[in-house]
């Protein structure tokens, strides 16, 4: 997803220990296959944000407003990262809707979320204020 400046953030589906949120560079490098999550190693670029895959196993992802909003698979959960303070998150849903598979904003600004079998697509309103 592109927020309104332009920049471009990437929810990154892990090997086996660690999922990311990054910042994407153009020509970066992201360190897979050799480092997952935060290396701190030079050469590579860290993520903004990493979770155990129990926790997230990110699978779609919608900048709304100024967040991103992260959708889970195997967290079960939707994540909201404020795009000014990109090392927080709020978590919400936690195992109440199931696998949630994709996010997209909707024409009237809302978050349209579905669940993983495609049965059901949730409007989500939200409010700054």
């Amino acid at each position: 997803g592109w927020d309104a400046e332009g920049i471009m953030y990437a929810s990154e589906f892990g090997q086996d220990t660690w999922d990311e949120l990054n910042v994407i560079e153009a020509g970066g490098n992201y360190g897979w296959p050799e480092v997952e999550g935060i290396g701190a190693r030079n050469g590579f670029i860290d993520p903004v944000q990493q979770w155990r895959t129990s926790e997230a196993s990110p699978s779609g992802l919608a900048v709304a407003e100024d967040s991103l909003f992260i959708v889970n698979l195997r967290g079960e959960r939707l994540r909201e990262v404020p795009l000014g303070d990109l090392s927080s998150s709020t978590e919400y849903f936690v195992g109440e809707y199931g696998r949630l598979r994709d996010a997209a904003v909707a024409p009237d600004g809302s978050l349209l979320v579905s669940d993983d079998s495609a049965d059901m697509i949730y409007r989500i309103s939200y409010s700054k204020e």
